[in-house]
């Protein structure tokens, strides 16, 4: 019992029905979940600090109240049948489980949580205590996984399609037209000119360098034999003729010490991806790529000239429509503890900053064939 400063005598079945005092009281108002004690008839009587914060109800307004006001359909009706079977046979059936629910805030949002349902004796009563946890923000984190790998899936195999048909189109119309030229050089009496010969080689040199150029859109070569630094020097040196666009780049701190071959291709890509976001996007005419190594970080910056736009709407845009945009740079950073950062307004321009820290792990790679 407890008496309030009216002499007005409330009941308090945390301590005159369930024997809770002391120590254990202290954990039961302490501990960091939610704790809920209910009655064989479903009926609150305990509610700790941690539940109120959780459900937005005082523990006043839900002590008495049938535990179902905290719950969604259809796990009421479920909740019932339990207490029901309880009652008559006196076999908990939820003991020992751990279930992801949907509960009830005051108010009447929906949120997960982690219940944990355990059978209380105690001085002759039972029933049971809930151990709540908010899961919410975890589950909000797994939907967004989800979601980032089924664009990243979807992003591999758009890839896949557009290499299948540059063979097709390309390379494999290209082997045709040889191949008959070949075919009739051969079945030809008279010897092959030397300009017929000529033009033979000019298409296979063609070839040649389609080939080259998909094996270099796959993964470059560069990238593994000379590094991030010359590979990007490469890159951007044939974006710029592509799509008539300048292209300077700076390299600041850069040693001959390798990043891991991981984060050089996460930033070549990464790279990739901001480049193409400006052709798409940016109509711009100049782009500048920085590189800059410094002793606890790496940093890449690209910034355009071009058209700029609303961040945060294109962000909320581009979620909607399950375009990956600038979440596919965001996830390549995340996988190194990386950070992302765009700065742009309309008319004004594009900035992209992307910040890897660098470990002790991350130091000390040489570029040299011995150090390789």
């Amino acid at each position: 019992m407890i008496q309030d400063s009216d002499d007005v005598v409330v009941t308090d079945p945390l301590s005159q029905q369930w024997g809770i005092e002391g120590n254990l009281r202290t954990l039961f108002e302490t501990v960091l979940d939610g704790l809920i004690i209910i009655n064989s008839q479903g009926i609150v009587e305990a509610f700790n600090p941690a539940a109120e914060k959780l459900f937005g109800y005082g523990a006043a307004e839900i002590v008495g109240q049938n535990i179902s006001l905290l719950m969604p359909e259809p796990y009421r009706e479920r909740h019932d049948t339990y207490l029901q079977n309880y009652a008559r046979t006196g076999i908990p059936h939820i003991i020992g489980t751990t279930r992801e629910i949907q509960a009830l805030r005051r108010g009447g949002d929906l949120f997960a949580i982690e219940l944990s349902v355990s059978e209380f004796r105690q001085n002759g009563a039972r029933g049971y205590i809930g151990v709540v946890r908010d899961i919410s923000e975890r589950k909000k984190a797994e939907e967004n996984h989800k979601r980032l790998l089924q664009q990243l899936i979807t992003a591999e195999e758009e890839v896949r399609r557009c290499i299948a048909r540059d063979l097709h189109d390309t390379v494999g119309q290209s082997l045709l037209s040889l191949m008959l030229e070949l075919h009739n050089a051969a079945e030809e009496t008279t010897p092959v000119s030397p300009q017929r010969c000529h033009r033979l080689f000019q298409q296979t040199r063609a070839l040649l360098e389609e080939v080259r150029r998909l094996a270099r859109g796959l993964h470059p070569s560069v990238l593994d034999d000379l590094g991030l630094s010359a590979a990007l020097g490469r890159f951007t040196d044939e974006y710029a003729r592509m799509h008539a666009l300048q292209v300077d780049v700076y390299l600041q701190g850069v040693t001959t010490h390798r990043l891991p071959r991981p984060l050089e291709t996460t930033l070549y890509r990464i790279a990739q991806e901001a480049l193409s976001n400006v052709v798409k996007h940016a109509h711009a005419r100049q782009v500048s790529v920085l590189l800059e190594q410094q002793p606890t970080q790496v940093q890449l910056i690209i910034e355009d000239d071009g058209q700029g736009f609303d961040v945060e709407q294109t962000r909320a845009e581009s979620l909607a429509r399950g375009q990956l945009g600038l979440s596919n740079i965001r996830e390549r950073a995340s996988l190194f503890g990386g950070t992302v950062t765009v700065e742009s307004a309309p008319e004004r321009g594009t900035t992209l900053y992307v910040q890897i820290p660098l470990t002790a792990d991350y130091h000390g790679q040489d570029t040299s064939p011995s150090g390789r």
